[in-house]
Order: C-alpha cells, then sequence, then structure tokens
C-alpha cells in the first residue's frame, strides 16, 4: 500500500501550516514515511501583524523578501523540519501581501491545515492550484470548533474519529473529503488521542493527495452539527450527576488543562481534584466523598472514581 501511495503522491505539491502539537507532528512524520514531505512547514506566529518569516536555520525559500526569525529549539516540529530539509515559516498577518505572495511562489497544489489556530482568509484560500484541506480531530459536522477531543470527552463520547475535509471561511464546515472512527480505550490522554487520530488522518491525507479519485466533495449534513469554543474554568467543573466511565475519562485526557473541581449534585459540596486514579461499576451507600489511603472515592451516578486530590 506505502509503496503505491510513494509512486503517485509525488504528483501533488502541498504546504503544511499547524501548530507544533502531538497532532501536527503525527501527521507530518506519517507523510514523512510516505516518502512525500511538504513543500514547506508553516507555523503561527503570535504576533498577528507579522508578515512571512523564515527559520534562518533553513534555506532555499521561493523569495528574498522573507525575514528570519528564532523559534524555540524544544519546538518538535522545527527539529523534524531541519532533520528533512523542510524550509520552514512562520506567519502572523495572514493578510499581509507580501505573505501571499510568497506562498504563492510555491505554486502549490495544497494548502494543508493540521491543528493551525486560525481560519484562514479567502485570499489565502485562493493560492492553492486545487484547494485548502484541513485535518479535524471529530466526525464532522459534530463538534467543530477549537479543542474537539476536549469536548468529546466532556460530554461522554463513546464513538469519535477524525475528518479530512475542503475548507471554506467558515470553521470547519467545507465540503468532507473523508473520514474514519478512531477507537479510544479507557484512560488515555488527550496527546494520546490527538496521535491516535492523527495517524489515521494522516493516512487519509495521503491518499487524498496521492489519488485525484480519492477527492470527494461531501456537503456536511445539518442533522448532527455542533460548535463550541476554547474550554474556560467553568469547562473544568464536573458533576456527580456524570456517569463513572465519563468522569474518569474525562479527567485523565483532560489533566493537562487541570485542576478540576467536583460537585456534588445534592448538597453543592465540591472537591478540587487533579485527576483520576481508576474507576468502578456500583456506589452503594457510600457517602459522595471518602477520603483512603490511595486519594478520594467520588460517587458518581452509577459508579466510583478514585480521584487525586489538588
Amino acid at each position: 500500500m506505502y509503496l503505491c501511495t510513494c509512486l503517485l503522491i509525488y504528483v501533488s505539491t502541498f504546504l503544511l501550516l499547524s501548530l507544533d502539537s502531538p497532532f501536527s507532528r503525527t501527521v507530518l512524520q506519517t507523510l514523512l514515511d510516505v516518502g512525500h514531505p511538504p513543500a514547506a512547514l508553516i507555523l503561527p506566529n503570535p504576533d498577528r501583524t507579522a508578515p512571512l518569516a523564515s527559520f534562518p536555520a533553513l534555506t532555499n525559500q521561493p523569495t528574498d523578501q522573507l525575514l528570519p526569525t528564532q523559534l524555540p529549539n524544544t519546538n518538535t516540529l522545527t527539529q523534524t523540519a531541519s532533520l528533512h530539509q523542510i524550509p520552514l515559516l512562520t506567519l502572523g498577518n495572514l493578510r499581509h501581501p507580501g505573505a501571499l505572495a510568497a506562498l504563492r511562489a510555491y505554486k502549490p497544489d495544497f494548502l494543508v491545515t493540521a491543528c493551525f489556530p486560525r481560519l484562514l482568509p479567502a485570499d489565502m484560500l485562493a493560492i492553492p492550484r486545487v484547494g485548502c484541506l484541513n485535518l479535524h480531530p471529530s466526525l464532522l459536522p459534530a463538534y467543530r470548533g477549537p479543542e474537539p477531543l476536549f469536548w468529546q470527552y466532556y460530554f461522554g463520547e463513546t464513538r469519535t474519529g477524525v475528518t479530512l475535509h475542503w475548507m471554506d471561511e467558515g470553521a470547519d464546515t467545507g465540503d468532507l473529503l473523508a473520514q474514519a472512527e478512531v477507537p479510544f480505550p479507557d484512560g488515555i490522554s488527550l496527546a494520546e488521542a490527538e496521535t491516535r487520530t492523527a495517524l489515521v488522518g494522516g493516512a487519509l491525507l495521503a491518499r487524498a493527495l496521492a489519488d485525484p479519485q480519492a477527492r470527494l466533495r461531501i456537503p456536511q449534513p445539518a442533522q448532527g452539527a455542533s460548535a463550541h469554543p476554547r474550554p474556560t474554568a467553568d469547562s473544568l467543573v464536573i458533576s456527580t450527576a456524570w456517569t463513572a466511565r465519563r468522569a474518569f475519562n474525562f479527567l485523565c485526557a483532560a489533566r493537562a488543562w487541570g485542576p478540576f473541581e467536583i460537585v456534588e449534585e445534592g448538597s453543592g459540596q465540591r472537591l478540587r481534584v487533579r485527576g483520576a486514579l481508576g474507576w468502578g461499576h456500583g456506589a452503594g451507600t457510600m457517602p459522595p466523598f471518602q477520603t483512603g489511603e490511595e486519594g478520594v472515592a467520588v460517587r458518581f451516578a452509577d459508579g466510583v472514581v478514585q480521584v487525586e486530590r489538588a
């Protein structure tokens, strides 16, 4: 399968726009594994007024108008780009005329986003010859917007996956190209969930880049559509009305966002926790919060979760 992909995939030149994360790192590595690096890797510049700028460790840029910038040595994407001699750019002002001209100089077939935190304006969407693609870790049209995995765990979803879709000016609203379900075992972190969805999504992307016959355009259905904002402090409040499995998986997945507050449904009593240690069915007549040697046992709707007090 990969041999065939390698033979076909060079017909497409693309630019990859991403934020350094387990999701984007895995997508990039998947593409490298099948022998098709992006023509350039573009990271978001926190300064939204900044034009396109090149990473000084890399040369052979398509224009001499690009400005050097320094990126953190701890950024894994920069290390991967340097290792594979992929031009590395940062971009703040997505509408800057010089930046748009520099991107056009690549003459890309595609712009691809994987964990890029900003919507592309119309002028950028018009640059590639074929179109702009985005990998999104949910089964669209459900869970549009930032941090879709966080919200899927928050609402206790048991069925999730990854979507490759064409981009328009909306937030995750473009036509579908491909989707696949991704099973999640209990107790994994968001980083692990990102990696699992990115492995499957990277394969979907590689196939779409390689095979024009695979580039479908299916309008997103209106039924089942949902969108969620970035999580806030209120998003870290957990009710004991939740099922034990939902609470356990959310506490494990979103641990890096914590600490959390668990609110007892009847009394309003609150417990501040750092994460979960385990869970089981059946609560019997135990009190809402029971302190033990291994943390605190919290009674939920159908079971108990052992938590780590913050």
